[in-house]
């Protein structure tokens, strides 16, 4: 006597719960989890059905939580390519500072380092001495050109620090004040 086989996409589900309810749940939740829970089922069983099902969910074929369509792609990219930074970006065309920096990179444009100031010593130079002289990164940041994260991971390698109310120069190599 055979043994019967299980089908391999309901055998580990809760008995008597189909595929239509699982498919009717997500519709209705919009969501895997609350149709999981409702059912008493895992989460990854309404994945599976509704793959099987060939049931789109939501961000399925948009590769992350934001889609640009192709002609904000080209803009994003244009406007990067020319020097916006990607708080700019993310004003203009929304969506987080994560996703527009991987749009960039799907389209081709090598990304910019973030403290490209650092290899430029008379710009690291002047942004010590406009610091210790009291201005603000973000000041510093405009008169620079640089963005004001730049300014800031300058000041850091250069052992630049603040304490309660004043400026302190520490020695990168050993950490002492200098």
């Amino acid at each position: 006597m055979a043994i019967p086989q299980p089908d391999p996409v309901t055998w580990r589900r809760k008995a008597g719960v189909t595929d239509d309810q699982v498919v009717a749940a997500y519709r209705r939740h919009g969501s895997a989890y609350p149709a999981a829970r409702e059912l008493g089922v895992g989460s990854a069983t309404v994945y599976r059905v509704l793959a099987l099902r060939g049931v789109p969910t939501a961000g399925s074929g948009r590769g992350g939580n934001r889609a640009y369509a192709p002609g904000q792609l080209r803009q994003i990219a244009e406007a990067y390519s020319g020097g916006a930074g990607i708080g700019d970006l993310v004003a203009r065309f929304g969506g987080s500072r994560e996703t527009v920096r991987w749009s960039v990179v799907r389209a081709g444009v090598p990304p910019r380092a973030d403290a490209d100031a650092y290899r430029e010593a008379r710009t690291v130079e002047r942004i010590v001495r406009m610091r210790l002289a009291g201005d603000r990164p973000a000041a510093i940041a405009k008169a620079v050109g640089k963005s004001a994260p730049a300014v800031s991971e300058v000041l850091r390698r250069a052992g630049v620090t603040e304490g309660r109310d004043r400026l302190a120069v520490r020695c990168p190599k050993c950490g002492g004040k200098a």
